[in-house]
């Protein structure tokens, strides 16, 4: 009974305590080391580009979004799948569609650039979310990301594309961190791929009030990156 006190308390400091800079920071170190170490993933493309075709009608039905992301374990990412490891791809991905840069065929070259850079532990621990901003400067694109919560709902007037990193239980580490794409149409916002299983959150007329209502109200922002086309 101690240990998983002591456990619980645990999993409970880490989203309650340790700065959200430093958690970032964190993922870029592991992400780093996995580099330096030569952890290197399988080749995975043409693999994913055949397992893809079974995805695009539902993509279709989406728009051109990807919210199911607990289907996709016939893709791969490094050493695990994009089902258990895949959602900070997928926010990649869907922000792109918003941005009317994206189609679904690009899905497996998105997934071999991010193995090459910004995979953390082989996939296992997903992507360091400073390498998503990073791919997407290299990419042409403007962006801006804060830690700061006071912040979110200017970056959402501001830009059309959003990536959320959160937690998906402010209480509790070991409901892990999760990586979303919100698009803004007309300052109105939706969640993409939220709980993996297809289901859209939103719209919303608040940016803030969209993400309190993820996950009955216990998850909790980390970091926002808002994107636009063009560098400003």
């Amino acid at each position: 009974m101690k240990a998983s006190r002591l456990t619980a308390k645990i999993c409970r400091f880490i989203p309650e305590k340790v700065d959200d800079a430093i958690v970032l920071e964190i993922y870029e170190l592991m992400q780093k080391t996995g580099k330096l170490l030569r952890i290197h993933a399988p080749a995975s493309f043409q693999k994913n580009s055949e397992a893809l075709q079974v995805h695009v009608p539902s993509i279709l039905r989406a728009g051109g979004y990807i919210e199911d992301q607990f289907s996709y374990g016939d893709l791969t990412y490094g050493k695990t799948t994009m089902k258990l490891a895949g959602c900070e791809i997928f926010a990649v991905y869907n922000a792109l569609v918003t941005l009317k840069a994206g189609h679904w065929s690009d899905l497996p070259a998105i997934i071999r650039d991010f193995e090459t850079e910004g995979m953390v532990l082989s996939g296992k621990f997903g992507t360091s979310p400073k390498s998503m901003i990073r791919y997407l400067d290299h990419k042409g694109f403007h962006t801006e990301f804060t830690t700061d919560p006071s912040r979110f709902e200017s970056l959402g007037k501001k830009y059309r594309s959003l990536i959320l990193i959160m937690y998906n239980n402010a209480s509790d580490i070991r409901e892990q961190i999760h990586t979303v794409h919100i698009s803004s149409e007309s300052a109105v916002f939706t969640a993409h791929n939220v709980y993996c299983n297809g289901t859209v959150a939103g719209p919303s007329s608040s940016l803030t009030g969209l993400i309190s209502g993820f996950n009955n109200g216990k998850a909790r922002g980390i970091c926002l990156i808002g994107i636009n086309n063009h560098r400003m």
